[in-house]
């Protein structure tokens, strides 16, 4: 028996809005029951995120990561006098969803950002530093820190390197990088449109698109038509999607042997 921990942002997480029971890392569990499984995947959190579930991971004496590329503007930042720890929810047997309490840590993307010059400004700002026990002005102040770190080339090229380099930083016995999401990362961005057509075209969800007939796979409209997606207002996968993924993206040759081998 192994143990195994999903790392990621939406597209891995068991209770992302329309997944649960019908999520690829549930099904993977079911067809290798044997092993025991850590859901630590939080929608929307960066890289960051995942260098915490790391740390815990390896505490928890994990065999096998699974964590998929996220973008690199998702910033995350723990907060002053608070526990580092992670809480548990038993979801079967033999899977168990972890994750860092929200009042441990703040995090900021631009499309999800806390800070914005938008109307909702003060609203905002009042909210948050309510909830993680925060002055307004300590609020604005890691507001800003955190949109000028999600900006910067740097920060992002690191996340990049960070990403690419997973498998040699962390001694687990093994990590398998996902590229699930459609994401151009900055280092192909660089290096001309072949290079950026590649990054597009080996993620897990343009194959998904190629494979059922839907040339471009960020047209939700059609995604949905083709059942591929919960709803035109919803790009996560259905249930259709999840299998498909699993089967054909996630089960590699190397990764099942991995996991029988176990």
């Amino acid at each position: 028996m192994a143990k195994v921990a999903f790392l990621g942002d939406s597209f891995s997480s068991y209770d992302q809005e329309g997944q649960f029971q019908n999520h690829w890392s549930w099904k993977l569990a079911q067809k290798f029951p044997k092993h025991e499984y850590f859901n630590y995947a939080f929608g929307g959190r960066g890289h960051n995120y995942y260098q915490w579930c790391l740390l815990d991971a390896k505490i928890r004496e994990i065999d096998i990561v699974f964590v998929n590329r996220t973008f690199n503007h998702r910033i995350g930042f723990l907060l002053n006098d608070c526990e580092f720890e992670f809480e548990e929810k038993t979801i079967s047997d033999n899977y168990t969803q972890v994750r860092m309490n929200e009042d441990r840590h703040v995090w900021y993307s631009p499309k999800n950002q806390w800070i914005s010059d938008g109307p909702f400004l003060k609203s905002k700002i009042d909210y948050w530093a309510h909830e993680r026990n925060l002055t307004v002005n300590q609020a604005k102040h890691l507001g800003n820190i955190l949109e000028y770190t999600s900006a910067s080339i740097t920060s992002q090229q690191y996340n990049d390197k960070w990403f690419e380099n997973i498998s040699k930083l962390y001694n687990f016995k093994h990590i398998i990088p996902l590229e699930l999401m459609n994401i151009v990362t900055g280092k192909d961005s660089y290096k001309g449109a072949e290079l950026v057509n590649s990054a597009i075209k080996r993620n897990a969800h343009h194959l998904l698109a190629q494979a059922h007939g839907v040339k471009d796979c960020e047209n939700d409209v059609e995604m949905n038509k083709a059942g591929l997606i919960v709803s035109e207002e919803d790009s996560h996968w259905s249930p259709k999607a999840n299998d498909w993924v699993l089967e054909n993206y996630i089960l590699t040759p190397d990764t099942v042997n991995i996991l029988k081998d176990k």
